[in-house]
């Protein structure tokens, strides 16, 4: 693909940006375990009255593209429809966020798609885990000790 076509693609590809509304900053915070995936600092500290949030929903493929923005990521993979699905955003502490954008390379990008793609494959997994009733299964076939042991061990270890 030429330049040309990439840019095209991208025209095709961007939307007017929409701000988060507090259910998906919800669902991207969850998405992260309330970590900046980049630094790992957290997200979220409580204060002395309310919860205090350290972070910025981010465009992964930026909603507005400069001209150094469209060299630097020429040819990257544009992950969900357009640029406002929840594909296209994740979360990170305003320091990583600032970085980003300022200094975004085609490896920084290639990074941080990599690293959405692998938590949403992990929170797709553990909402799919959350709706199942294991316990109800595993009383049926093993002991009910063995049960409470098996239990156990698993909250522990996570």
């Amino acid at each position: 693909m030429n330049q040309t076509e990439f840019e095209k693609k991208v025209t095709a590809y961007k939307r007017e940006r929409i701000a988060p509304t507090d259910g998906q900053k919800l669902i991207y915070l969850g998405e992260v375990n309330g970590l900046c995936p980049l630094c790992g600092k957290s997200l979220v500290r409580n204060g002395a009255r309310e919860v205090n949030k350290f972070f910025e929903i981010a465009h992964i493929f930026p909603c507005n593209p400069t001209v150094d923005d469209l060299q630097q990521l020429y040819g990257v993979e544009l992950y969900g429809e357009n640029s406002e699905t929840m594909h296209n955003k994740i979360a990170l502490c305003k320091n990583c966020h600032y970085d980003y954008d300022k200094n975004k390379t085609k490896e920084k990008y290639n990074n941080l798609l990599k690293i959405k793609k692998n938590l949403e494959r992990v929170y797709s997994v553990n909402n799919e885990l959350a709706d199942c009733n294991l316990e109800d299964d595993l009383r049926k076939i093993l002991p009910s000790g063995r049960v409470v042991l098996l239990f156990m061990f698993r909250r522990e270890s996570n």
